[in-house]
């Protein structure tokens, strides 16, 4: 049952959805819409289609999305471990960044790009984006968890899947760097998932390296 689940959520979810934004946004595009807002269109049309899609599959499948978003919060252990692995992303992307850019800025986000194009009021659509990917994350590695009981954690099933699934297709849109990149970081966030056990932490890491 879970893994027709977690092969719907990828293919819909996160194939479809990207696919989709970028079709809608190349329309408006041709038809004379500025590349910044058919960029946020696209956005808003995966953002709508990921939104969807996890209502549909978590009713279908009785898995509660509050388990990919905040459910449990960081405890304990979790408290103390989250912090830490925050401080050595940090450091980590920097050092990645440095090391094959040559030079390091912060993120932010991307912020700077829609103040220049006097756009901020779009800024909103990009930060539910990233955070819309994070949560079908989350949600992936829960349903493979499910779905192939094989592995124990700290790596399970749900990494694999993500490794898979979401980092290595990073070689068809980006390059193999970023793909391996993609690859270090699926590791450090389901370790530190199932360190905290809480979906906070891919959630916290991921937006770190967004901003930093």
């Amino acid at each position: 049952m879970f893994k027709r689940a977690v092969l719907l959520t990828w293919g819909l979810a996160f194939i479809l959805a990207e696919i989709t934004g970028i079709g809608v946004s190349y329309l408006a595009y041709v038809q004379g819409v500025s590349g910044i807002l058919s960029g946020c269109i696209a956005d808003m049309v995966i953002i709508i289609v990921r939104t969807l899609t996890l209502i549909c599959i978590a009713k279908s499948y009785d898995v509660s999305l509050a388990y990919a978003v905040y459910k449990p919060l960081p405890m304990g252990r979790g408290l103390i471990i989250l912090p830490m692995v925050v401080f050595y992303v940090i450091i980590l992307d920097y050092l990645v960044t440095i090391v094959f850019y040559g030079s390091y800025s912060p993120q932010l986000l991307g912020i700077n790009y829609f103040i220049e194009q006097k756009l901020l009021w779009a800024f909103p659509f990009k930060v539910g984006y990233y955070f819309s990917e994070v949560i079908v994350m989350n949600y992936m590695y829960i349903l493979a968890k499910r779905a192939w009981p094989l592995l124990r954690p700290p790596i399970t099933a749900g990494t694999i899947f993500l490794v898979l699934g979401w980092a290595i297709p990073h070689i068809l849109t980006k390059n193999v760097i970023v793909a391996l990149y993609a690859i270090v970081l699926v590791v450090i966030f389901y370790v530190s998932y199932e360190y905290s056990k809480s979906p906070l932490a891919p959630i916290t890491l991921w937006f770190t390296i967004l901003i930093v």
